[in-house]
């Protein structure tokens, strides 16, 4: 047929070829025809596969006859189901491809496959705001669970409401082999716009063996080939009822249900290892220690709550459970876990968090800013990477640098400013640096002081770094003397009122001479 490649049953997938029968035991069928694709077709249960461009959405319009299914990863994930037909006719279905190569296996009695067309579908558009799929199981799927109850809510939080929106996409009764067999996985992966956000941790384990991390780590992978970010969450805590009653401390009132299994232990662990190794990996939400911790604050506090004792506080969070996984049977424990307590973070407080954007070298530098009768004060008492950037600072402003300031750059807006770093201060700076290490390269015209030292421990406090070309000169001031410093010719040991020069870029030496 004119516009398709024939496929005959010897015709088996290579690489160099990048299409083909990958499995099964084929046969050819029907008559050839060069106008219909249903004439002749191949027959037996197979596998086909063909090369295409990973983390994209394919329609497939495929004539077939048996069960349809694509996506085998291992023998958990062994794929989900397009569609069943008794007889052969075409269909047509948009798939997902997180790998570089689309698969597609018909089974069943009479199996056969005519004719297949693959088609890139058009990249998808961003949202205004990502949006966040929440994967999991009946603990955040059910009626009354937090994520089925924050998914009709979370307008209702502002500061969540203008970072991102929420889909609750979990799914009641299923484990991570299940969720992913019945096509749960690949509604999700298909809908991924640019930006968008997957959060995974709360997915059912029964049934589940040694491969959990595995396929965990496949769900993260699938959704960040399909363009999303990644946020990982911990499992909801069991409750105090039946065999996990211990979870609940009579004599203190507190609980202790975050749950510490080989699963939830997993879960960690692959956090921790994304989260140094993943750059798509944005954090983790902690809701089973939280959990317990906003329920520990709310029972000592059982009387602003309205309850007589602190024990009544912790029965009417227990009350809640219908058994150790399930908590729809009241409101306290879900909203506890959602909106946390006093100053214990929800998942809320935590996913707003996570999505707030990390402030700017110039934001922060704005922000640093005060003027007082006419004193202008830049104060920045935490640590800051600035990665490489620079910031402004108003003429004749005052720095003061009180923790470790890197790659970073500050420029006056016009004329000059002061820095001051622990006992130094350089004044008349138009530009100064601050190295990876935190040393610092003030520019041109600057003048350094310091106060007299003439150990050679060479702290931090007080040093600066130069890297000036040779020739160029530097002033550096003690008290009320002046000296300059010349790149580019020799002194050793010689000490300018108690201040040692380093920092010179190798291979350069400096003269010191006092005017």
């Amino acid at each position: 047929v004119s516009g398709y490649t024939a496929v005959s049953a010897d015709t088996s997938y290579t690489a160099a070829r990048g299409y083909g029968i990958s499995s099964g035991s084929v046969t050819a069928g029907g008559t050839a025809s060069a106008t219909d694709t249903a004439e002749d077709y191949l027959e037996g249960a197979m596998t086909f596969k063909a090369d295409v461009e990973k983390g994209k959405n394919y329609t497939v319009a495929i004539t077939y006859q048996g069960t349809l299914t694509t996506g085998y990863v291992n023998s958990d994930l062994a794929g989900y189901t397009l569609g069943t037909q008794d007889s052969l006719a075409a269909a047509t279905y948009t798939v997902a491809v997180p790998v570089d190569t689309l698969d597609l296996t018909v089974s069943g009695d009479g199996a056969k496959i005519a004719a297949i067309t693959v088609t890139k579908n058009a990249d998808q558009t961003a949202n205004a705001k990502p949006k966040i799929f929440h994967v999991g199981d009946s603990t955040s799927a059910n009626n009354g669970s937090w994520a089925y109850v924050f998914n009709n809510t979370y307008s209702n939080y502002t500061d969540f409401a203008a970072l991102a929106t929420f889909s609750n996409s979990g799914a009641g009764g299923r484990n991570l082999c299940t969720y992913y067999t019945q096509g749960k996985l690949a509604g999700v992966l298909k809908a991924i716009k640019p930006g968008d956000i997957v959060m995974f941790g709360n997915n059912g384990t029964n049934g589940m063996g040694s491969s959990f991390e595995t396929d965990v780590n496949y769900y993260l992978d699938a959704a960040e080939a399909m363009g999303a970010k990644i946020i990982i969450n911990s499992y909801t805590p069991h409750g105090a009822v039946s065999s996990y009653a211990s979870c609940y401390d009579s004599s203190t009132h507190t609980f202790n249900g975050w749950r510490q299994d080989g699963y939830d232990v997993i879960v960690r662990k692959v956090a921790a290892e994304r989260e140094a190794n993943d750059p798509n990996y944005l954090g983790f939400v902690e809701i089973g220690k939280n959990a317990d911790a906003a329920f520990n604050a709310y029972v000592a506090d059982y009387a602003a709550n309205g309850y007589e004792s602190a024990d009544a506080a912790a029965q009417a969070i227990i009350a809640c459970f219908s058994d150790h996984n399930h908590y729809s049977e009241g409101s306290i424990a879900r909203n506890l876990m959602l909106n946390g307590y006093g100053d214990v973070k929800g998942i809320v407080a935590q996913l707003v968090e996570i999505l707030t954007p990390e402030p700017t070298f110039s934001e922060i530098v704005t922000r640093a800013t005060t003027t007082d009768a006419g004193v202008t004060t830049v104060t920045i008492s935490e640590a800051v990477n600035g990665g490489n950037a620079s910031a402004k600072v108003p003429s004749g402003a005052t720095v003061n640098v009180s923790a470790e300031v890197t790659n970073a750059t500050l420029t006056a807006e016009s004329g000059t400013f002061t820095v001051k770093k622990g006992d130094s201060t350089i004044t008349n700076a138009k530009t100064v640096q601050f190295d990876s290490n935190g040393k610092i390269n003030p520019g041109d015209g600057a003048i350094i002081s310091t106060p007299n030292k003439k150990d050679t421990s060479m702290t931090d406090n007080g040093y600066f770094i130069t890297k000036k070309a040779s020739g160029d000169t530097i002033k550096i001031k003690v008290g009320d003397k002046t000296a300059t410093v010349n790149i580019g010719e020799t002194i050793e040991g010689d000490v300018l009122f108690g201040v040692f020069v380093i920092g010179i870029p190798e291979g350069e030496t400096v003269t010191v001479s006092a005017d």
